[in-house]
Formats: structure tokens, sequence, C-alpha cells
């Protein structure tokens, strides 16, 4: 603040000559903390860090209100190495004074994504004990939100507004608004940004670096986003006890991670019976996570847990599946048995096969999503076509399923 009562002076005196207003350092100093980015780590505590980005009103003319009026995105660390994103909007300086008390809440609750709404309410309870209608903080938890709030504000975000809020304060005083930015605010734009990237960077050093550097590479290789909190959580599940295993399997298996990462977060079968669209995607997933975890073979496990030959499982080893927008295990299933119909040198090899067999899911999944037999439909007219095209023999199904037949 010290840093910013001096530039305000600075700036006071360069672009506001002969204004006496006592209120406009204040609202100078106000204008420079606009967007502020803090990293707090604790000790002995439920919460084990925050990294927290206030993005604050620019029309709040008086200092002590900054934080009364603006918005902010919170990450918050538990103590067993599991994250949460909080959205808040409006006076965000009572849920900024309980972030331990937040945490420690959480900490007693599983992450899971059905259950946010109530815990939305709860957490609304506790920020909000005693203050006014006007006062209240609005709280959300980010259902879909990434690792990492990148960028928490851009160099340029953040230059035209401060520019376009300091001009709007010399407007105020009657002043004609300038068309070059600032030298002496475009230094403070700079260095702001610059420790807000060393703000961050601290808070990336106390998470589970094997589980970022696996999201990373995942990023990097299949350019699907994959900075997620769900799959963060994922492999750190059960206070790390796990990771080594999930890691593995994905790394294994990699067209296994938008799956298990997205659905392994509902704790009871009536809830995953809600998301699933049959008890056999329920099963499946609860299978397959399960066996990882237990350190089971992993080709014989996923075989098992979609009926299909485990020769057709290690052929996909290292091959990343079609990644659907909403990747469904009712897709996966239908993809995968095709492909055990398939003799291996008929299986899609290029990027346009692929498609083409993505396609064919999708537009079966969609004719046949009314029907009580769904699975069974479309497998059935999805083995006709393989056949018509002369890719699958007629026994095909006889040989990979007899169970069925």
């Amino acid at each position: 603040m010290e840093l910013h009562t001096d530039l305000g002076r600075r700036l006071r005196g360069a672009y506001f000559p002969g204004i006496s207003d006592q209120q406009l350092e204040s609202s100078i100093e106000q204008l420079l903390s606009g967007v502020r980015t803090e990293h707090y780590a604790f000790h002995d505590s439920t919460l084990r860090q925050v990294l927290c980005i206030c993005f604050l009103n620019p029309s709040v003319k008086s200092l002590p209100q900054q934080s009364q009026a603006g918005r902010a995105t919170v990450r918050l660390q538990l103590a067993n190495g599991l994250l949460f994103a909080l959205h808040l909007r409006g006076n965000i300086r009572p849920a900024l004074d309980r972030l331990e008390q937040i945490g420690h809440w959480l900490a007693l609750r599983p992450y899971a994504l059905d259950e946010f709404e109530h815990y939305e309410l709860a957490l609304s309870e506790l920020v909000n004990a005693g203050q006014a209608a006007g006062e209240r903080c609005e709280i959300r938890l980010a259902r879909f939100a990434s690792v990492m709030p990148l960028p928490g504000i851009s160099r340029e975000m953040l230059k035209r507004t401060a520019f376009s809020a300091f001009n709007g304060l010399r407007k105020r005083y009657g002043l004609r608004p300038l068309n070059r930015y600032p030298h002496l605010l475009s230094q403070h734009v700079v260095s702001h940004v610059d420790a807000s990237a060393h703000t961050v960077d601290s808070y990336l050093t106390g998470l589970d670096q094997h589980a970022l550097g696996l999201i990373r590479r995942f990023d990097s290789t299949y350019r699907h986003r994959y900075n997620d909190l769900r799959v963060y959580n994922f492999f750190v599940a059960e206070h790390g006890k796990f990771c080594r295993n999930r890691i593995q399997a994905v790394q294994e298996l990699p067209w296994l991670l938008r799956i298990l990462s997205g659905m392994h977060n509902l704790q009871s079968d009536d809830t995953l019976a809600t998301m699933a669209r049959c008890p056999n995607d329920l099963h499946a997933v609860k299978a397959i996570v399960e066996a990882i975890d237990s350190g089971k073979q992993l080709f014989r496990s996923v075989a098992r847990a979609y009926d299909v030959p485990k020769e057709t499982v290690r052929w996909t080893r290292h091959r990343m599946l079609p990644s659907f927008i909403h990747c469904g295990v009712s897709r996966v299933d239908l993809l995968l048995k095709m492909l055990s119909w398939l003799p291996a040198e008929k299986r899609p090899g290029s990027d346009e096969e692929w498609r083409a067999m993505d396609d064919l899911v999708c537009t079966l999944l969609s004719s046949f999503s009314a029907c009580h037999d769904e699975a069974g439909i479309v497998g059935t007219v999805a083995l006709e076509h393989l056949r018509n095209a002369g890719l699958a023999p007629d026994d095909a199904r006889a040989i990979n399923h007899p169970a069925k037949v």
C-alpha cells in the first residue's frame, strides 16, 4: 500500500493539477489496487493453501469500501490434497475473512458435483451471517474450473481497465481524457502482472507435482482440456494413497482419464444412477476404479468391465479414443465393442477413420436413445453396419461374445 500511496501522489501531481479534493488520492490508490492476487499458506489446519484473485469495483470512490464491492476467484487446497474453486461476487470481504472456516467446512464433505448446490447454500449462510441484504456475498462453487485460473488477468486487459478508470476519474473532475497511456501507470501494470505471476507460482509449488505434470502432458499431447479440478482430484484422491496407481493406469490407457475423472466423485449408487444412462455404465466405472486402486491387472479388469476381449483393450494401449464433448460411458462401451468385432487390420488408424467411427457411434446412440433396450439394439445395428461394409466377419459376435448369442 505504501507503493500505491507514493505512486498515487505522483499521478495526482502530474495529471490532476489544481485539484484539492481530499478523496482524490484515495480514489487513485483504489484504482491502482483494482486487481489483487494473494496467496495464503496455512499450517496445522484442514486448509493447506489458498490462491485468491480479487477484481475490485473501480466505480467505488473511497478506499475503505474497495473490498465490499467486487468479485473474486478463489482456489482452496485442503489438507487431504483436494481442490475446490469458489466464485465470489458482491461484498467479498466477509468471505475472504472466513477462508479457513470455509476450508474446514469443505473438508468434511466429498468433492461431489451433484451436491454443490447444497454446499453453496450452506456456505452462503456461513459467510453472510449478520450481513444486511445489500451487503451479502454471492458464492458459487465452480463445477468445471481449471486447476489454475489462467490467466488471472492479462497485462493488456489490466492496462485497458486501468486506463479507462483513470480517464473516468479525470472526467469526474472536469479534465479531458488522455489519449496516451501515462508511463507511471503503465509501469505499475507491468509490475503488478509480474508480481501476480510470482504469486501463482507459489501456489502451484504446493500442489501435487506428479498430477500437474501428467495433466500438462495430456493437454499438450492430446490437445484437449485436461487442466480440470476433477482430473486433478482424481489423481490425489484418498490422501494421495492411490495417486501412483491412477497415474500409471491412465498412462497405459489414456482414454480412461476423461471417463474416470468425470465420474469418480459421485458417491452413491443412487447418485450414479441419475448420471449414468444404464446400470452397465455404473458398474463399469465402479469396477475399473476399484480395480485400479486395489492394484489389479489393468487390461483384464477393463476388459471384464466392458465385456470385451482383453486383446481389444490391449490394442487401445497408448491410444486416445475419440474425445466426445460429453464422453459418456455408453459411447465408449459401444466403441470398444465395435473394435472387438473388427479384425485388427480393419480398425481405425488415421484421424479420418476415427472420426468416421465416432460419427457412427453418435448417430446410432442418437437414433435409438428413446428405446428401452438401447444398448442391445444399437449394438446389433452397429454390427450389421460393419458386416455390410465388409469389415466384420459373420461370426464376430459369436466369437467375442458367446454368452450374448
